[in-house]
């Protein structure tokens, strides 16, 4: 995973922010070019106009189904402040089956346009700003699946909160941090600048 937070796309010259998932391989690396990424090398993980996308990057398995899942924050994504995480749901298949190719033999996935099949978003709080920290939490529930944390630097007056998204099987729907409920996670709230 490499993060690009201020890179401009020749096929997203629109937006800003990027991601970058390189696949893993049996045989000997050779150096690559991210501006000519090959979909059998690796896929762009492209965000929403000026989000700040990748500015942070982790993965966990959030639905057990073994397969990494990727975690993308765009802090500066969804308006208002609110800020975007995007998960990308990993599966088995050819390198190819990653993104949509451009027909030049590059791959990106507009995270915007993930469907719950292929992967789902968390929108934020207005002024939070969430997505600026995004991490794999491990297993904080204790269900067998992993879960992530969200962090959003501006809430709480300032002194920030960090939410636990919970992972579970089966199928996923976007998640809103404003209206939380306890099956989803919980808001962990900083206090005093600390």
């Amino acid at each position: 995973l490499i993060t690009a937070p201020n890179a401009t796309l020749m096929n997203f010259p629109d937006r800003d922010g990027v991601g970058y998932l390189i696949f893993g391989h049996g045989t000997p690396f050779s150096d690559l070019d991210l501006s000519n990424l090959s979909s059998n090398d690796g896929v762009e993980l492209v965000g929403p106009v000026g989000g700040w996308t990748g500015i942070t990057i982790s993965s966990t398995d959030i639905n057990g189904d073994g397969y990494s899942d990727i975690v993308v924050g765009s802090p500066l994504g969804w308006g208002s402040g609110k800020g975007v995480t995007y998960v990308v749901l990993g599966h088995t298949g050819a390198p190819a089956s990653f993104g949509t190719p451009d027909g030049f033999g590059h791959s990106s996935i507009d995270l915007s346009s993930l469907s719950g099949s292929d992967g789902f978003k968390i929108t934020g709080v207005a002024g939070e700003y969430s997505g600026q920290a995004v991490s794999g939490a491990g297993d904080v529930n204790g269900d067998g699946v992993g879960d992530l944390i969200v962090g959003a630097p501006y809430a709480n007056g300032m002194d920030g909160t960090s939410y636990v998204v919970f992972g579970h099987t089966g199928a996923f729907t976007d998640v809103d941090l404003s209206t939380l409920t306890g099956s989803q996670g919980f808001a962990i709230h900083g206090s005093g600048g600390n």
